[in-house]
């Protein structure tokens, strides 16, 4: 005689539990994070006209307002990670978001167009250490695998929606005044900062490793270097002619900036 079914203890397989309230919280900081760092790529494209106006600079020369944060940007991603492994996650972190919102608030109260360069090379740079040490905190701390996918797709989506969000903001701040682009954003991370000191978990530094071999095994990786020289240009060339189209709006067809945020926004859609 047959045995009746033993019914699996498992059961049916239900979908992913949720985040527990303080991973929601860590989330939500980090990917607040994240929107303002996508925020600073394109807030000031739709500014910039009003800025070399009112600066008495040219096109060229205005045109550092919005590469300085990319030059600051791509200058500490790779020595980053050592300082990351030196001081921690949570350290390095609160430090540079610490570190951005005065940047921000310098660059919004200058008038000065070293000040505001450097103002905007200090961001870039805080933004690649808070860019991957948000990667790296979500990776360590969400242990299960569908949570921290789950939290990734956050993250990185809130860079893309920072972008298109950055010109939405220009477009209604610029016609004001242009240095509420460069502070807007000073009290919202001030805010994540206070956020972040309660929610990013505390953790021992990692070994240190040097850079020159992490460079060395970069450069001579070439189905790695082609495509990131490929993005590199794509992504250049393409805020290269945000840019331009930006001045030509503003002094062709005497655009506002609102009216060139908005033609720009199907464009920068994530």
């Amino acid at each position: 005689m047959s045995r009746p079914p033993v019914p699996s203890k498992a059961g049916p397989s239900p979908g992913a539990p949720p985040l527990p309230w303080a991973g929601r919280f860590l989330l939500l900081v980090l990917a607040g994070n994240m929107l303002i760092d996508g925020l600073e790529v394109s807030v000031v494209v739709v500014a910039l006209p009003s800025i070399g106006a009112d600066l008495g600079l040219s096109p060229w020369q205005v045109q550092w307002a919005m590469g300085g944060f990319a030059l600051g940007f791509g200058a500490l991603l790779l020595p980053g990670r050592r300082l990351v492994a030196r001081y921690g996650h949570r350290r390095l972190y609160l430090g540079a978001l610490a570190l951005f919102v005065l940047a921000s608030l310098a660059g919004g109260l200058t008038d000065d167009p070293l000040l505001l360069l450097g103002s905007r090379i200090v961001k870039g740079m805080c933004a690649a250490l808070t860019a991957p040490t948000g990667l790296a905190i979500i990776s360590t701390t969400y242990e299960e695998a569908s949570a921290r996918a789950r939290a990734l797709s956050v993250y990185t989506f809130c860079g893309g929606i920072g972008f298109t969000t950055g010109l939405l903001l220009a477009g209604v701040l610029a016609p004001h005044d242009w240095h509420w682009t460069f502070v807007a954003t000073a009290p919202v991370a001030a805010v994540l900062l206070v956020l972040a000191a309660a929610a990013v978990p505390r953790q021992q530094p990692g070994p240190d490793h040097p850079i020159a071999p992490t460079v060395r095994r970069l450069l001579g990786n070439g189905a790695l270097l082609r495509p990131a020289l490929g993005a590199a240009i794509l992504n250049g060339t393409y805020l290269g002619l945000l840019s331009l189209m930006a001045h030509q709006a503003w002094n062709l067809l005497h655009w506002s900036p609102w009216q060139t945020a908005a033609a720009f926004l199907p464009a920068c859609l994530p």
